[in-house]
């Protein structure tokens, strides 16, 4: 979002983005700007994770703050995606696949990226140049590189230029209202490159994009090991509560939890590489533990805090009192949720339908209810403050269904438990026998 284009819609934008759309959306800096931001030189660079989602939180991050992005040419493709992607400051780059007459172009567009960055307007861009289905770092392109020394050299070399990186993690990907948090780090100045980059240009190039990928790297969760990616990545939501708890961390807070995740992480990958038959044996716990769980249809959680009868059965009661409310917010909101869900079905990339749920949701469906609802009860009731007292009271009854419909699949979960524990005994003690032997090994593990 760029308030130069939109300045009357980024209080909406922003309020919408950090606390409905999201669940929980948390911005943490690494260093405040060495300069002020009216007139520093910058680039931003960010893992990319979730296509247009990533780049709207990145604008979170800089305070609404005019952001200039660059994206692959194919998504201008859709008349509509290149209609909005043109009013919110994002700016085609053609690849090689996109036609070498195409490619072209792109001399055009970076001489004019290069001129908004020499007016201090930050651009952002995503050197992977796709975004990725996992939680890691693929591979930088140096084009981003290139860019900074070019503005340098625009410069004389007389000014100092900044890569500012960042990086997202996100609970989920798919899933209504997820959370994500995001890691603003420390600026890398271009200024001890400037020598070296006019006798070598690519070596002070790949020096710096080393140091660069470094720095988001550390950032993120970035799980190299493709062959037990998915072994290690449900480690993380077992063990990795266990751990955190253990090492005095919340692990409800995303930014520590992260931070405990990661160091399980560099631990397994260690693992491999010095034993590399204990590391089996781990993904092989993990697989196995992940196993029981989705063939019961419970979670970690649910396990770990068995919920007694008792408990469900006041869990049931206040559910069921609290359900005309729950209602009432998902009759409200049903279509503004249904519809971009409905238009990015059938989308190829996956990946992209977050976007369209993002972008149609804040910005056509949301407002249309809120609006829309407004004027149905001002006209029903017949006074206008009725009407404006409505939008707080739907959005509330919505945050409330939300929060009703995630209780219910953890009283669901803790049901199952229940009726696991008492009919089928023997997959119960399994499952915990299972578990035991995880937290257990891999508590040797990062103890080592």
């Amino acid at each position: 979002m760029n308030t130069e284009h939109s300045y009357f819609t980024y209080a909406w934008v922003s309020f919408a983005h950090n606390h409905l759309y999201y669940r929980k959306f948390r911005i943490v800096r690494k260093t405040k700007a060495p300069v002020d931001k009216s007139k520093r030189y910058v680039i931003i660079v960010s893992n990319h994770q979730n296509s247009l989602n990533d780049a709207m939180g990145m604008v979170m991050a800089e305070n609404g703050t005019k952001v200039w992005f660059l994206a692959r040419a194919d998504v201008f493709k859709s008349k509509i995606a290149s209609f909005f992607l043109n009013i919110y400051g994002v700016l085609p780059v053609y690849r090689v696949r996109d036609g070498l007459s195409n490619v072209k172009n792109n001399l055009e567009i970076f001489d004019n990226v290069e001129q908004m960055a020499i007016r201090h307007c930050p651009i952002a861009i995503f050197p992977e140049a796709k975004h990725q289905n996992r939680h890691y770092l693929g591979p930088f392109y140096l084009s981003y590189t290139r860019l900074a020394f070019s503005i340098a050299e625009r410069l004389e070399f007389k000014e100092d230029v900044y890569i500012l990186p960042m990086a997202n993690h996100y609970s989920d990907y798919f899933s209504l209202r997820p959370d994500l948090l995001m890691t603003v780090g420390e600026y890398i100045s271009l200024k001890p490159y400037y020598e070296l980059y006019k006798q070598n240009p690519r070596l002070a190039q790949n020096e710096l994009n080393e140091k660069v990928r470094t720095s988001v790297s550390q950032m993120m969760l970035d799980i190299q090991e493709e062959e037990h990616y998915q072994d290690i990545y449900d480690l993380l939501s077992c063990y990795g509560v266990d751990y955190a708890v253990k090492q005095g961390v919340n692990p409800d807070d995303m930014y520590q939890k992260l931070g405990s995740d990661k160091q399980i992480v560099a631990k397994m990958e260690a693992e491999k590489l010095r034993n590399e038959s204990n590391f089996e044996h781990l993904c092989q716990l993990s697989h196995d533990y992940g196993s029981l769980l989705s063939s019961a249809k419970i979670n970690d959680k649910s396990v770990r805090k068995v919920r007694g009868i008792s408990f469900l059965v006041l869990q049931t009661i206040l559910l069921l009192l609290l359900f005309p409310v729950a209602l009432a917010g998902w009759m409200h909101h049903a279509v503004a949720y249904l519809i971009p869900k409905y238009l990015s079905r059938n989308m190829k990339d996956k990946f992209m339908r977050p976007s369209v749920d993002l972008v149609v949701t804040i910005a056509i469906t949301l407002p249309l209810t809120y609006i829309g609802f407004a004027i149905l009860y001002g006209t029903v009731f017949h006074c206008w403050w009725i009407g404006l007292l409505s939008c707080p009271v739907i959005m509330l009854s919505g945050l409330l269904a939300d929060e009703w419909m995630r209780a219910c699949k953890q009283w669901l979960r803790g049901t199952r438990v229940q009726r696991m524990k008492i009919r089928r005994q023997r997959q119960w003690e399994q499952l915990l026998k299972v578990r035991k032997q995880l937290v257990s090994d891999m508590n040797t593990l990062m103890e080592s």
